[in-house]
């Protein structure tokens, strides 16, 4: 696509899609700066990787899960940082943050965590969602069925 029509495509995006990506950041995030960045580098991953777009998707949905993998790429290295602080850290201290189920959501296979992002997370309901996922209400609640079945293994092996 010629970079004058790309330009017009994101521009067009971004003004008609931002308030969706901000809100999907959001929720992965908790943080409206986090997710600022975070979508920040999605645009411009996907800006730079149009020629990869394949319109099998709507482009929106193609960004949607660049946002996502980009927010859970932030709470992975978030989740460094803070085990390379934990030394550092009062023993009195209580975590109150949900960083073991955040953790879990990104360590998902990609169809099972968009599944939970969108189907759970977002406060879309199930058909916006399936819609967005590009697959079937019935095949987006199976599989919103099976990422919780593996979130509670995997945060059961983690409290062992």
């Amino acid at each position: 696509m010629e970079l004058h029509n790309r330009k017009q495509c994101f521009e067009q995006l971004i003004e008609q899609k931002l308030p969706m990506f901000r809100g999907i950041a959001f929720r992965i995030l908790k943080n409206v700066n986090d997710a600022d960045d975070a979508i920040q580098d999605a645009l411009l991953k996907a800006y730079q990787r149009f020629g990869t777009f394949r319109n099998e998707a709507d482009l929106s949905s193609w960004v949607s899960r660049i946002v996502i993998t980009c927010c859970y790429d932030l709470l992975r290295k978030r989740q460094r940082e803070k085990e390379a602080l934990e030394g550092y850290e009062p023993d009195n201290e209580t975590p109150t943050d949900t960083s073991e189920l955040e953790e879990a959501i990104a360590d998902l296979p990609e169809p099972y965590r968009d599944a939970i992002t969108f189907g759970v997370l977002s406060g879309m309901d199930g058909k916006a969602a399936a819609e967005l996922l590009g697959i079937s209400q019935n095949t987006l609640y199976q599989r919103i069925f099976k990422a919780k079945q593996m979130l509670k293994i995997a945060l059961q092996a983690k409290g062992e």
